[in-house]
């Protein structure tokens, strides 16, 4: 790669993390790197806009009704930012399962989460002798106790 285009880059290094955050997550530095990266995209940054303000409808202590309301708005809103189509069809097929998170405000995001990391572990474990060295793998990639671990 060219020496000019590698500079020309290199001010968007790092600047997928505090594009992640949420903006008061950010310190200075971070919050320049994104009106950096604003700066490439205008789309980027509606994007951005768009996902901050759905987080902050899933934050507001409402009723499923009023978060139905809000949220539709929020499709009105975000529908001519073309990234956001895949999410907004995906929210529309699945919308009272959806909705049923402003019911108790609890999610699967955990079990989730676990059953990932035992299906990446698996890959990795790929050849391992046997069941024993699989459950030990798991114990300590999961951070279980270690007296949990079989001997």
């Amino acid at each position: 790669m060219p020496k000019m285009i590698r500079k020309h880059l290199s001010k968007y290094k790092g600047t997928v993390w505090p594009f992640r955050q949420h903006p008061r997550d950010i310190d200075e530095d971070q919050a320049t790197q994104l009106s950096v990266l604003f700066d490439l995209s205008d789309e980027l940054k509606a994007a951005y806009d768009c996902r901050e303000a759905l987080f902050e409808i899933f934050e507001q202590p409402l009723s499923k009704a009023e978060e139905k309301s809000a949220i539709d708005t929020w499709v009105l809103a975000a529908n001519p930012h073309s990234v956001l189509q895949s999410f907004i069809e995906t929210y529309r097929r699945f919308e009272s399962n959806i909705l049923n998170y402003f019911t108790s405000r609890k999610s699967s995001g955990l079990v989730e989460g676990m059953n990932n990391k035992i299906k990446v572990i698996k890959r990795r474990g790929y050849g391992f002798a046997n069941v024993i060295n699989f459950a030990k793998r798991l114990f300590l990639d999961i951070n279980c106790r270690a007296d949990y671990l079989p001997c």
